[in-house]
């Protein structure tokens, strides 16, 4: 019940998820967790539900707070930044391909999100070289860092190599390595 108020939940009321997939991951994972017969599992599941009240805490908004049209205006502005990350090269160019402008794409993602719109994409694209330095975008056949670094627009490797350790925290070569298979 502690719990509950903290995430404002409470009989009756509705929340909006700007972002349900994630609360959708943590759903699904405690269903998982559940379904096991350890030791441990009561414990685990405990503690996921206490992950999917924060994140519903942090993120949910309560309905008669939201406007639907803000939303379903941040909802595809964050669908296109994804969409097309290779693509896009700037929130301007972005915002202006969803008829919006940068102010107020800043201030959708002030209201809706936990970061800013230069930072998802940058985080959006750095995923995206992730997933093309361990194969998984390229079915196995894993790409060398420059060749990653070109694909996502980056002249110089160098540059990438900062961004995407400012994201993950290690250089793009060390992920690769660490991501190899045994």
């Amino acid at each position: 019940a502690t719990r509950m108020r903290a995430a404002r939940i409470t009989a009756g009321s509705v929340l909006r998820m700007p972002q349900p997939q994630e609360i959708e991951e943590i759903f699904d994972l405690l269903q998982q967790c559940g379904m096991a017969r350890f030791p441990q599992t009561p414990a685990l599941c405990g503690q996921l539900l206490g992950v999917l009240l924060a994140k519903i805490g942090q993120l949910g908004l309560r309905e008669d707070a939201v406007d639907p049209r803000a939303l379903e205006t941040y909802r595809r502005f964050r669908s296109l930044l994804v969409r097309e990350r290779l693509r896009i090269g700037s929130v301007a160019e972005a915002a202006g391909a969803c008829g919006i402008s940068v102010a107020y794409a800043c201030r959708l993602f002030r209201r809706f999100d936990t970061t800013t719109p230069y930072q998802f994409l940058v985080r959006s694209r750095m995923h995206l070289a992730a997933d093309l330095l361990a194969g998984r975008e390229t079915a196995g056949n894993r790409m060398l860092v420059k060749e990653v670094a070109a694909h996502l627009g980056y002249d110089d490797p160098y540059q990438f190599s900062r961004a995407f350790k400012r994201v993950f925290g290690r250089s793009p070569a060390r992920f690769q390595r660490e991501t190899a298979p045994a």
